[in-house]
């Protein structure tokens, strides 16, 4: 897979490069210094330098709506010249900040050959249709059709590349929603300036500034602070949860007087797979055992990090647990890791302890009655 990366990536950028040498030579120079392209500019920079400055959720980037505002109402070389000047202030928030170490690179590149794309998209599916002209109605329904596609086409361009640079599928199970919420405040942003604008003019791009680039540094900073929310409680590792977390959730559950099961489960023989591979193939184990028994849980069940190699899955349920531990064991076959030319076949121990939610029970207790389980089935394998 790795080796369409290089292809892929002077495709696109090439692609990029003809729009816009299209534009410069075989076609009369329009652009357009007035004062709704300074806004919008202006809106562009702050909002991209917003963006990197506090977070990297794509979600709250104004770009996409900016991008397809422009493409309504400049020539698209005005939006060629938006596109390329807010990339590069969003790049220098990002050298500023030590998170890049240059302006100018292959990502780069590859960013605005992609905006200048998914623009000239966006252009010519607004010229096909006479946009200016159609009701109300029905620029209503055009603008969300085209936010949709525009979302669409920038995920394919964007994970497509991810997936060929570092060889595993960046087309993950949660890009469904990754691009409901992203297409939602596209559609939100783009209505707004759109309908502002051909109201009241510059004017309301104005007030739209004034009122939606703290809208985006709200929800900026909410994401941020839901980003460390989870990095508290996360195991930086594996994402499996932390031993905070896992403490404060048997303490809950034991006060509320709320049924659970808890496995305890210790991998065998970790040592001599640090030893034999090396510690970064055993941090590759932890990872791989993590995301393999994350697919055996609900929504509302979880795994702990314990401690080292030794881990807890907390159901909410006694019935689910009893099950649960029946299909690990079924499944222990399937707990196979090949990486760097070695397949590594791993197994783990199992021992499980349920609360019914009747009487009063304590921390200790669960965990002793765990730890003596496991003993159990330790010395009995």
């Amino acid at each position: 897979m790795k080796k369409l990366f290089m292809p892929y990536y002077i495709l696109i950028v090439t692609l990029g490069l003809l729009i816009i040498t299209n534009e410069l030579m075989f076609k009369k120079i329009h652009f357009e210094l007035s004062t709704t392209s300074i806004i919008i500019l202006i809106m562009a920079i702050i909002s991209e330098t917003i963006y990197y400055y506090f977070t990297k959720n794509t979600s709250v980037t104004l770009s996409s709506s900016i991008i397809i505002f422009s493409t309504m109402e400049l020539p698209f070389l005005s939006v060629i010249g938006v596109v390329l000047c807010f990339v590069i202030f969003g790049r220098i928030s990002g050298v500023l900040r030590k998170e890049l170490k240059q302006v100018v690179d292959m990502k780069w590149l590859f960013n605005s050959a992609s905006f200048v794309i998914t623009a000239k998209f966006s252009s010519l599916v607004l010229q096909k249709l006479d946009f200016k002209y159609l009701s109300n109605v029905d620029q209503v329904i055009v603008i969300f059709g085209l936010c949709m596609c525009y979302v669409l086409l920038n995920f394919i361009l964007t994970y497509t590349v991810i997936s060929l640079s570092t060889g595993e599928n960046a087309f993950k199970d949660q890009m469904f929603s990754e691009f409901l919420v992203f297409s939602f405040y596209t559609i939100m942003f783009t209505s707004l300036l759109w309908f502002g604008y051909s109201s009241y003019g510059d004017i309301s791009l104005l007030f739209l500034a004034v009122l939606i680039i703290p809208l985006q540094r709200s929800i900026v900073m909410q994401s941020k602070l839901s980003e460390i929310t989870q990095r508290l409680i996360e195991d930086s590792l594996t994402s499996a949860y932390n031993r905070q977390y896992f403490d404060d959730l048997i303490y809950e559950k034991l006060a509320k007087k709320m049924e659970f099961s808890l496995i305890f489960l210790d991998m065998d023989k970790f040592k001599s797979i640090n030893d034999t591979y090396g510690h970064l193939t055993g941090d590759e184990v932890l990872m791989d055992l993590v995301s393999k028994i994350k697919s055996f849980l609900r929504k509302d069940d979880c795994i702990v990090r314990y401690g080292g190699d030794e881990f807890c899955i907390v159901t909410y349920d006694n019935a689910f647990g009893e099950i649960l531990m029946t299909l690990l064991r079924k499944n222990k076959s399937h707990f196979i890791l090949d990486t760097g030319g070695n397949t590594i076949n791993y197994s783990f121990t199992m021992s499980l302890v349920s609360y019914d939610g009747q009487g009063p029970e304590t921390y200790r207790n669960i965990m002793k009655q765990a730890d003596a389980n496991m003993y159990e089935r330790k010395r009995v394998s």
